[in-house]
């Protein structure tokens, strides 16, 4: 496992995690939401706040998650003016996220204009309400600083022919404290300790 340990030890320097064991080394971007998804535990009545025209991968697993469990996706969109769109879109995001909300999942940066979201301030939001915040830093990272210590989401997914300058069908995502013991999408036998 020497190869599969190294990638994963170099994004944990990269995204500056303090450890590479939650480092998973993924096939795609929808599989690793998936994964959340699958463990998120939403329930009826609750909501997951997503970014208008994001990029599908972060978006069709999440309203299958709401369809199936009673939830609701709430599509920030954003405003029309161009020369503050970034700073109100952003204050929408933020006037969006409540106590309802059970999940913000978004990009670092919109995949389409390049819209640079403020994770620090929605992690702070999340945080107030206990939301969950899901970033797919597939347009990021590599090309953009990021830093899990201080943004702190709960989970970073990446796809890795982009940024990360590595072939299409792998990816490498973080996942934070809240997956710990959840459940894989797939019983493999890597997934198992000591199997």
């Amino acid at each position: 496992f020497k190869d599969s340990d190294l990638v994963r030890q170099e994004f944990a320097k990269l995204i500056n995690a303090p450890t590479q064991k939650r480092i998973a080394i993924i096939p795609s971007v929808s599989y690793g939401i998936a994964t959340v998804t699958r463990n998120l535990g939403i329930g009826p009545g609750e909501k997951i706040i997503v970014a208008a025209e994001q990029f599908p991968s972060n978006y069709y697993p999440w309203e299958r998650s709401a369809q199936e469990n009673g939830a609701k996706v709430i599509v920030v969109a954003p405003p029309s003016e161009l020369s503050s769109r970034g700073k109100l879109w952003n204050e929408r995001i933020l006037e969006a996220i409540d106590n309802t909300t059970r999940a913000v999942a978004i990009g670092n940066v919109h995949w389409a204009d390049g819209t640079l979201f403020d994770l620090a301030e929605i992690r702070k939001r999340t945080r107030d309400v206990g939301a969950l915040l899901i970033v797919d830093g597939t347009q990021s990272i590599g090309a953009l600083p990021f830093d899990i210590m201080q943004i702190q989401p709960d989970a970073l997914i990446c796809a890795g022919y982009k940024w990360l300058l590595g072939p299409y069908s792998i990816g490498l995502a973080y996942y934070g404290e809240y997956f710990d013991n959840k459940q894989p999408i797939e019983e493999n036998w890597i997934n198992r300790l000591n199997s």
